[in-house]
């Protein structure tokens, strides 16, 4: 078993000594990978204008003379939360005035309409998380928390206030913090500037207004006691903290990991820890190479300066820390694995991404850099060393299912976190002349993996031949592990069975990774593909469709040479839809550039070639549209209507209906609920059903072949 437990900082270490650890080896311990930090201890030092004080057991010892002295005050235990105020309602338009926010209420009302009162307890971290109370966030729903805050003594305290995602606070009926207009950037967590107040003893009340976000809806906060300020001329100064570690023998791993809670950069050994991509966020950075390690004392550290803290250099801010302020022990994250050449297995998939005929395309990708297998139909195919591995496999039976699976070089032994040191799966090729395909459609999976992992399996159920994306993925494609914790992981099994087609989504971020773990090697960023008597194409809508240039133009060409009696596009930006992605302004006019690119170039150039339908994600609902198809580009009617539908429902929070008369005047089917799209094809008809993750039908709909003739 991988260790994998973080270690908090216990006694002091003497000043200018590492922590030895006992050379343990890997015969030794009898395990695959080993957390070579595991008992080490941290330890931090101040470096003030470039000279570094000595290392001390504690942060406190370590900045000395630097900040202000401080001690927490207790973050209110109990919270009356009051709501919720539906979105886009006069009741979360009000403010109650400042001497209802100076009082515990017994009640509230806004616009005439009565809160309802909950009793609320933070956790450990204090947080407050309001999904619990309240549902699952839409964008703009209102909750009023109010606390009570006893206080002993005068005093002067610093406030640390977040939210997710929008909040206003205030202290006895004063405005305190305020970002309504912005919202909270900085994260729950993750501790804005601080907020300095001088209150006298007595009762107070602390008050925050929390509006949902897409991606959750609570609060958190702390509290400490300003004991002695910082000093006025503090000079400049950074933080490092790291760990000593021994190893015996450091040729006995095949590859290193290294672990943290963040993207900060850490060091081995006074190196820079190597990342594999560019622009790509890590909470493990794999396929380090034990050659950073020397046999004896090593060292992983930190450093953090005033740069990378928030409210100047206060150790309250110092965001970069697990909890920050005195209220918590403050503690880094950062720790070593080693692995052993048998602890090799596969993190992500395997993933089909393409099928045909007498071929599939299968990627994997393995914990460390090795050479990979594939064995398939009898044979075995073998990939190079490396992380990422695909496979294209062609001289199949048609019509013919095959199990398959993926091993690693030198697997052996069992490993935790989602890897595995086999994986297999099973996919069946098309049979040939095929005249009737089955296809599932979803788009926007996070930031509800269960509720993905939940709808995957209801679609693989329904047994189609395959499944399309239409982007959002992940919420946050630049993190490297959200692609295995949001998408890959819960849809496992289906992701192995199930050839799926993906584009992208803004939240995806255009990462690197995506094409190496959900696209074969021969497809980019705008693809098309046959299935059966449909076209399936595939296009990032985020790209420049400038008229005439290079994605319009490719586009073009593949739909004036297309005669499948079908043709389905899928763009993750809608041209039509009655959620927030549409919205305009007072001129009638989208807003949101990408948006607007789909409804002014893109949907013209497919109504001209007759393209049956474009799905899109974006806005998180379900929506049919049949908008005017009059051809500006061929100056005439044009050969018939494309449908826009929207099908952003597979695991996203729901968005509302927009709330602006006519936003969406052809919409002909509406649903706010978690749902996918099944298509029936045959070259006479195509039947589509769209079925809510409870089993509901939500709309039905069908297509005459396209009139190809009449272009």
């Amino acid at each position: 078993m991988i260790a994998r437990r973080e270690v908090a900082a216990r006694e002091p270490v003497p000043s200018g000594r590492c922590h030895k650890m006992t050379g343990m080896s890997i015969a030794e311990s009898d395990v695959a990978a080993v957390d070579l930090t595991a008992d080490a201890p941290w330890e931090y030092r101040a470096i003030v204008e470039q000279q570094p004080r000595p290392w001390r057991g504690t942060m406190a010892e370590a900045l000395a003379g630097l900040v202000g002295e401080t001690r927490p005050v207790p973050w209110p235990s109990t919270w009356e939360a009051w709501g919720m105020a539906q979105r886009n309602t006069d009741a979360a338009k009000c403010v109650p005035d400042a001497a209802t926010l100076a009082t515990m209420p017994q009640e509230l009302t806004l616009a005439d309409t009565p809160l309802q009162r909950h009793l609320l307890h933070p956790d450990d971290r204090n947080v407050i998380d309001l999904t619990q109370t309240f549902g699952l966030p839409r964008n703009g729903h209102t909750a009023y928390l109010f606390a009570k805050l006893e206080l002993d003594h005068a005093a002067t305290l610093r406030l640390h206030l977040g939210c997710d995602y929008w909040m206003a606070w205030w202290l006895d009926g004063r405005p305190l913090v305020d970002n309504l207009e912005r919202g909270n950037l900085a994260g729950l967590l993750a501790r804005a500037t601080p907020v300095d107040v001088t209150l006298e003893a007595g009762p107070h009340v602390l008050v925050v207004r929390a509006l949902s976000g897409n991606g959750g809806w609570a609060i958190a906060g702390e509290i400490e006691e300003i004991v002695k300020p910082a000093p006025v001329d503090v000079p400049t100064f950074a933080i490092e903290a790291r760990r000593c570690f021994d190893v015996a023998d450091p040729s006995q791993f095949a590859a290193l990991t290294y672990v943290a809670d963040d993207s900060t950069r850490g060091l081995i050994n006074d190196q820079p820890v190597p990342l594999p991509m560019a622009g790509v966020r890590y909470e493990a950075v794999a396929d380090i190479s034990p050659r950073l390690l020397r046999a004896g004392t090593n060292t992983i550290s930190r450093r953090w300066d005033e740069a990378t803290s928030h409210g100047g250099a206060q150790v309250m801010g110092l965001r970069h820390f697990a909890a920050s302020g005195t209220c918590h022990r403050i503690t880094p994250r950062g720790m070593i694995l080693g692995y052993s050449p048998q602890a090799a297995a596969i993190q992500s998939g395997p993933v089909l991404t393409d099928i045909d005929v007498d071929a599939v395309a299968i990627n994997c990708r393995t914990n460390f850099s090795v050479a990979t297998t594939l064995r398939i139909a009898g044979g075995e195919i073998e990939s190079p060393r490396g992380i990422f591995h695909r496979w294209q496999v062609r001289d199949l039976k048609p019509g013919t299912a095959y199990d398959y699976s993926v091993t690693p070089h030198g697997a052996a032994a069992a490993v935790t976190a989602g890897a595995a040191a086999t994986r297999t799966g099973q996919v069946r090729t098309l049979p040939i002349g095929q005249q009737r395909v089955s296809l599932a459609i979803c788009a926007d999976a996070g930031p509800l993996p269960e509720t993905w992992g939940r709808h995957a399996a209801i679609i693989l159920a329904k047994h189609p031949h395959a499944m399309a994306f239409v982007g959002d993925m992940v919420n946050a494609g630049r993190n490297d592990a959200a692609w295995d914790h949001d998408f890959l992981g819960p849809a496992r099994d289906v992701l192995a069975q199930l050839p799926c087609y993906t584009v992208l989504g803004n939240h995806d971020e255009d990462s690197p990774l995506h094409p190496l773990l959900l696209q074969p090697a021969d497809r980019d960023r705008h693809w098309s593909k046959h299935l059966g008597p449909a076209l399936l194409i595939g296009i990032d809508g985020a790209d420049d469709w400038t008229e005439q240039g290079p994605s319009w133009r490719w586009l073009d060409e593949v739909l004036a040479s297309c005669d499948a009696p079908f043709v389905f596009v899928l763009n993750h930006y809608p041209a039509w839809s009655s959620g927030p992605h549409l919205r305009v302004d007072d001129q009638g006019g989208i807003v949101e550039a990408v948006c607007r690119t789909s409804r002014q170039i893109i949907v013209p150039l497919l109504q001209h070639h007759g393209v049956t339908a474009m799905f899109s994600g974006h806005d998180h609902l379900y929506e049919r549209s049949l908008p005017p198809h009059g051809d500006r580009l061929g100056g005439g009617p044009g050969p018939g209507p494309t449908t826009c539908i929207v099908t952003g429902g597979a695991g996203a929070y729901l968005y509302e209906r927009g709330a602006r008369a006519g936003q969406n005047p052809h919409a002909q089917a509406y649903a706010s609920v978690h749902h996918h799209v099944l298509l029936d094809i045959t070259a006479e008809a195509c039947a589509m059903r769209v079925c809510s993750i409870d089993g509901d039908i939500l709309d039905q709909h069908q297509w005459h072949p396209r009139q190809i003739a009449a272009r």
